[in-house]
């Protein structure tokens, strides 16, 4: 039959290694990766917004200072505006 171990024997450690335990460590500040992600995509959309916006008033500056007709003035900011929304 199957021997007991004394009582005084230290007990065996467990097949399962902690090493393969899965990594439980939150991401910073407790938001997934997306959800960064999702925050920069948004904020690369925000500066690229910025940047058009500040083409479109150097544009409409020049255009106003260039002496052109307003119909050929309008057709510009049109074409900057639909540029701009692409």
């Amino acid at each position: 039959m199957g021997e007991t171990p004394p009582p005084s024997a230290a007990p065996q450690a467990s097949r399962a290694s902690p090493s393969f335990a899965p990594s439980r460590s939150p991401a910073p500040s407790g938001r997934p990766f997306a959800a960064w992600l999702l925050l920069a995509g948004a904020a690369a959309l925000l500066l690229e917004a910025v940047v058009h916006g500040v083409g479109y008033a150097a544009t409409l500056l020049a255009i106003q200072n260039s002496g052109l007709k307003p119909w050929f003035q309008q057709s510009i900011r049109a074409l900057w505006v639909g540029h701009s929304l692409q």
